[in-house]
């Protein structure tokens, strides 16, 4: 194996284990949470989305159906 391949099988090495005790510090790092407090990040994060109108789940409801008749009757 020359020089060059030598480094970088190294290098690669190191990163490795950069990113191995950088995951174990995240772990150790993480809080639990409460119940509490999960609903009210869960109920948050809900406000926060997009939804999407009446006439557009009405539309995507009728595109659906008639997709899955039509591979049915296939």
């Amino acid at each position: 194996m020359n020089r060059e391949l030598r480094r970088l099988q190294e290098i690669e090495e190191k990163r490795a284990k950069e990113r191995r005790s950088a995951m174990v510090q995240a772990r150790r790092h993480k809080e639990r949470v409460g119940f509490r407090q999960f609903l009210s990040e869960v109920k948050t994060e809900l406000k926060r989305v997009a939804w999407p109108g009446r006439r557009e789940v009405v539309t995507f409801t009728v595109v659906t159906l008639v997709t899955a008749g039509f591979v049915m009757l296939y």
